[in-house]
C-alpha cells in the first residue's frame, strides 16, 4: 500500500522506511494493522538511535560542569598575598581583590603561602548547596585569610523599582561560603536604564567591601553579632597591618563589647617579643593586664626587658608606664627621651603628668613635640589641644578649627571644638551664630543625621553658656529621642533638681562610675544630706577599688580622709576634669587643708563640658566652708 507524504522532513527522508514497513506488512499479511502504527514505528526506527547520543551529550555536559564549578578566591587584606590551592596551583591576589577559578566537585584546600603570617589552611568541599543544577550554577567563595567583608544583596532591578527595597546580609571573615545561585558575583547590579525587567524581578549579587581600617571597624560594630567571628576578622587584619593604631583601638573596643578581653590580651601577648617594639600593642596589653588584675607582674616583666636592653627607648617608656611611683615614671620617660629624642610616646606621657599637676605651659611644650613626631596620633592631638586651652591660646585654636572646617564642614568633632574655643574666649555671639547657621542648613537638607548633630551642638552651647533652663526646654522638645536623655539629666543636675542619673546613663565619660558617684556625693553635701553623701562616697570608693592602678590609688587617698600627703596628690596623673572632681571630694573632708586642693582644682577646671559649672560652684562653696577653719588656725 503506498504511503503518501505531504511534504518531506527537513531532518531526513521517510520514503525508504515506509516502503520497507509496507513490504514487511504484505509478506506477513498484516498491513492493515501495521498502517495504524506505522508512524510510531517509523519514529522509533529513525530517532531511537539518537537518544543514546543525546543522553551521552547530557551526561558529558553534566560531568564537565561538575568538574568546572565556579569558585572565587577573595582577599580582604590591604596587602598582596599568594594562595596555594591543593598544593598544585599558586594564585596571586592583590589588596581587596578576588580571582575566579574552575574547580571539580570534591574536597580541596587553600593556604596563604606568601606572606607567612600564620593563617591556618582552609579545607572546603565543593558540592551540595544546589550544586547539581546545570542552569542555575552555585557560587562558592573561599577566603583563605578569613579577612573579607562580603555583602549579599537581593534587590529589584526594574526601572520602576525602588532600590531601597533591597535586602542584604553581611559575612565577616568566613572561610567558605556557598550560595545556590548568585546573579552578579562581584559585579554591580545593572543600571536602570540598561535593565529590561518587570517590576517584580529581583536579582542577587555579592560584593567584597574594600574598607580602610576605621570603616572596617565601624562596619563590624554595626553588623549583626551573628555575621561571623568579628574578633578573628580584625586579628587577621592586624597580622597583616600590625601598626594600624585605629584598627588596634577598634579591636579593643569590640573585645570589650563581646566580653572577650582575655582573648584580646592573649592575642597581643603573642607579639610582645617583636623587635622593633610595637609600642601600641604593649600599651594595650598593659591596660588589659591591669584590668584583669595582673598589673603587678608588669613591673618585673618590663624590668627584665629593660635590663636586657637598657638603651631601648620604647622599653624604657613602657617600663615607666607601669611604674606606680610617678616621680620614678618621669625618670624613665626622661631616659627614654635621651635614648631616642624622636620617640613621641615619652613626651606624650610626660605631658599628661604635667597637665594633671597644672603645669600647663610645660605640658603644652611636651605635647607639641609629641605631635610633631606623631602627627597622625589623635590622642596626642587631643592632649595638645587640652593643654593649649588651659594656657588660653584661644585665637590660634579658633583659626585652626575654622581652617579644619573648611576641609570638613560637617565634622562634628571640629564643630564641637570650635564652639568650646569661642565660648572660652567669651565670643558667645559668634558661637550662637555658628550653631544657628548649622541648624538652618540641617532644616534645608532634611537629613536626620545632620539634624541630630545640630541638636547635639545646640545642647552643648546651652551648657557651655550655663543656660540650664534653656537646655532643659530644648531637651523636653525631643523627649522621645534617646539623644536628649543625657543633656536633660545634666540640666536637672545643674539646677539641683536631680542627683542620681537614670539607670544605664553615664554622665561623665570614664571606665567606671566612680567620678559620677563622687559628683553625686558632692551634690548631696550641697543639699545638706550627709547620709546620702556618705553612701555615694562609699560607692565611689568601691568602684575605684575595682579599677586600674591609678583608680585604686585614688580610692586609697579618699579613704584617708584629711590624712593625705602632697606626694599622694602629685602622684595621680589623671584627666584634668577627673582630677578636679577627685580633689573637690578630698577637699570636702579636709577642713583647713582644703585650700591648696581647691587652688589646683580650680586651675584644672578649664574644660566647659559637664560638670564644669557644678564644679565651679562646688569649689566656691568649699572655699567658704574652709574659711572659718582657716581663721581659727
Amino acid at each position: 500500500m503506498p504511503i503518501t507524504v505531504d511534504e518531506p522532513s527537513t531532518v531526513c527522508s521517510e520514503e525508504r522506511p515506509r516502503r520497507w514497513f509496507a513490504g514487511l506488512g504484505r509478506s506477513l499479511r498484516w498491513s492493515a494493522r501495521l498502517k495504524r502504527y506505522e508512524t510510531w514505528l517509523i519514529l522509533c526506527f529513525v530517532y531511537v538511535p539518537v537518544v543514546p547520543l543525546f543522553s551521552a551529550a547530557i551526561l558529558g555536559g553534566y560531568l564537565y560542569v561538575r568538574s568546572h564549578r565556579t569558585v572565587y578566591l577573595v582577599n580582604g587584606l590591604p596587602i598582596d598575598i599568594v594562595v596555594d590551592v591543593d598544593g598544585r596551583h599558586s594564585i596571586a591576589l592583590g589588596p581587596h581583590a578576588q580571582a575566579r577559578l574552575a574547580m571539580a566537585e570534591g574536597s580541596h584546600s587553600a593556604v596563604v603561602s606568601t606572606p607567612q603570617l600564620g593563617f591556618e589552611p582552609v579545607n572546603f568541599r565543593i558540592g551540595g548547596q544546589g550544586s547539581s543544577g546545570l542552569l542555575r550554577a552555585p557560587t562558592f567563595i573561599v577566603d583563605p585569610t578569613r579577612s573579607a567583608i562580603l555583602v549579599w544583596e537581593e534587590a529589584p532591578v526594574s526601572a520602576s523599582s525602588d532600590r531601597r527595597e533591597a535586602e542584604s546580609r553581611a559575612h565577616l571573615g568566613e572561610a567558605f561560603l556557598a550560595y545556590p545561585h548568585i546573579d552578579y558575583a562581584f559585579e554591580e547590579f545593572p543600571k536602570h536604564s540598561d535593565a529590561n525587567f518587570s517590576a517584580a524581578t529581583r536579582r542577587t549579587r555579592i560584593s567584597l567591601v574594600a574598607a580602610p581600617a576605621e570603616k572596617l571597624v565601624q562596619a563590624i560594630l554595626t553588623a549583626d553579632d551573628r555575621a561571623g567571628d568579628t574578633l578573628g576578622l580584625i586579628e587577621n587584619h592586624l597580622r597583616a597591618a600590625p601598626d594600624d593604631v585605629s584598627l588596634l583601638s577598634g579591636y579593643w573596643a569590640i573585645a570589650r563589647r563581646r566580653h572577650e578581653v582575655e582573648r584580646c590580651r592573649k592575642f597581643l601577648a603573642a607579639r610582645l617579643a617583636d623587635r622593633p617594639v610595637r609600642v601600641d600593642w604593649h600599651r594595650l596589653y598593659q591596660t588589659l593586664s591591669e584590668d584583669s588584675g595582673e598589673g603587678a607582674a608588669l613591673v618585673d616583666q618590663y624590668g627584665g626587658w629593660v635590663a636586657a636592653d637598657p638603651q631601648n627607648s620604647a622599653l624604657l617608656y613602657l617600663r615607666g608606664r607601669c611604674e606606680p611611683d610617678r616621680e620614678a615614671a618621669l625618670r624613665f620617660y626622661q631616659r627614654a627621651i635621651a635614648a631616642d629624642p624622636e620617640n613621641a610616646y615619652p613626651r606624650y606621657a610626660e605631658s599628661g603628668i604635667l597637665l594633671s599637676r597644672g603645669q600647663f605651659e610645660k605640658a603644652a611644650a611636651a605635647a607639641r613635640i609629641a605631635c610633631r613626631l606623631r602627627p597622625d596620633s589623635a590622642p596626642m592631638k587631643r592632649q595638645l589641644t587640652k593643654a593649649r586651652m588651659a594656657v588660653g591660646q584661644y585665637d590660634e585654636l579658633e583659626a585652626e578649627q575654622r581652617a579644619a572646617l573648611l576641609d570638613r564642614p560637617s565634622a562634628s568633632d571640629d564643630q564641637e571644638r570650635l564652639l568650646a574655643v569661642l565660648v572660652a574666649a567669651n565670643k558667645l555671639d559668634q558661637a550662637r551664630h555658628a550653631v544657628k547657621t548649622l541648624c538652618q542648613r540641617a532644616a534645608e537638607t532634611a537629613q536626620d543625621a545632620e539634624r541630630a548633630c545640630t541638636d547635639h551642638l545646640n545642647h552643648l552651647l546651652l551648657y557651655f553658656e550655663g543656660d540650664f533652663e534653656g537646655l532643659l526646654a530644648a531637651t523636653e522638645q525631643q523627649a522621645d529621642t534617646g539623644d536628649s536623655a543625657l543633656p536633660r539629666y545634666q540640666a536637672l543636675f545643674e539646677l539641683q533638681r536631680q542627683v542620681k542619673p537614670p539607670a544605664g546613663l553615664r554622665p561623665i565619660p570614664a571606665d567606671h562610675e566612680g567620678y559620677s558617684l563622687l559628683c553625686q556625693a558632692l551634690a548631696w553635701a550641697e543639699r545638706g544630706d550627709q547620709a546620702e553623701a556618705a553612701e555615694a562616697r562609699r560607692q565611689a570608693i568601691k568602684q575605684f577599688r575595682a579599677g586600674r592602678y591609678d583608680d585604686r590609688r585614688a580610692a586609697d587617698i579618699l579613704a584617708k580622709g584629711d590624712q593625705w600627703s602632697d606626694q599622694d596628690i602629685d602622684g595621680l596623673p589623671l584627666d584634668p576634669t577627673h582630677k578636679c572632681i577627685l580633689l573637690s571630694a578630698i577637699a570636702e573632708v579636709s577642713g583647713d587643708r582644703a585650700g591648696a586642693l581647691l587652688d589646683l582644682a580650680e586651675k584644672l577646671n578649664f574644660e566647659r563640658r559637664f560638670p564644669y559649672h557644678f564644679l565651679k560652684r562646688t569649689i566656691q562653696r568649699l572655699r567658704r566652708q574652709a574659711e572659718p577653719a582657716r581663721s581659727k588656725r
